[in-house]
């Protein structure tokens, strides 16, 4: 699953239409963690004119980010979005929440962009299967 969507990364970043993205975007979203109630975090990313992304989301550095364009978000949730950045994630977004990969996915609405942020990981213990953290009621706008 995980080639598919690393695939489809890969063939859909080469029509993204990165000039109109380009710049510098923060806002914040509800990051729900199952029953609990959700916390806000804060989300800034930087797009370059190449399509590299680089920022932070909650607390965790976004490295090795890249902007891709019209891609399915995972089948779990059948919207469409215009744009996504898939990213390798340091440190905690969240107290004790840790993941190693992140996926922004947005579209363009009014002034600014709106959509879902999704990642997985381990929380720091390998040996256990990845865990699932998603925020939704994202907004980000350019600085």
């Amino acid at each position: 699953m995980r080639s598919l969507l690393l695939l489809a990364a890969v063939v859909s970043c080469a029509g993204a239409d990165v000039s109109s993205y380009a710049g510098q975007w923060s806002g914040q979203a509800r990051l729900w963690l199952g029953p609990a109630k959700p916390e806000t975090i804060h989300i800034r990313i930087d797009i370059t004119s190449d399509g590299a992304v680089t920022g932070l989301i909650g607390g965790a550095k976004c490295r090795d980010g890249r902007l891709a364009n019209r891609t399915w978000w995972p089948l779990r949730s059948f919207n469409r979005y215009d744009i996504r950045v898939d990213c390798v994630l340091s440190g905690a977004i969240a107290p004790g929440v840790v993941r190693e990969r992140g996926t922004v996915a947005l579209i363009p609405g009014g002034t600014g962009l709106r959509g879902w942020f999704f990642s997985e990981g381990h929380d720091g213990f390998p040996l256990f299967p990845p865990t699932q953290a998603r925020a939704g009621d994202l907004v980000l706008r350019r600085r």
